[in-house]
């Protein structure tokens, strides 16, 4: 395997994992349709610190906190900073 083919492995790494975050938060804004245009702007020019700021003012929305899927979508934007994590490595 030659660097070339690492890289585009990496990339491809990359953009599985984004992909991977950006579906878990379509399913947190499927219940918070006020955010989905900011998540379509998210998706249009993907950087982690756009999502990192969406996920923590989506994560201070008292509509969120009082959401029935409040628990299940916690754990969802923990999974999220984990790839974003990983992304970053």
């Amino acid at each position: 395997m030659d660097s070339t083919t690492m890289l585009i492995n990496g990339l491809d790494t990359i953009k599985l994992l984004k992909h991977e975050a950006i579906d878990r938060l379509d399913s947190v804004v499927d219940d918070l349709p006020k955010y989905k245009k900011n998540l379509k702007e998210l998706i249009a020019n993907f950087t982690v610190d756009d999502m990192l700021y969406l996920i923590n003012t989506i994560y201070r929305d008292t509509e969120f906190k009082s959401s029935l899927y409040y628990k299940i979508y916690n754990e969802y934007f923990d999974e999220i900073e984990e790839l974003i994590h990983i992304m970053m490595k």
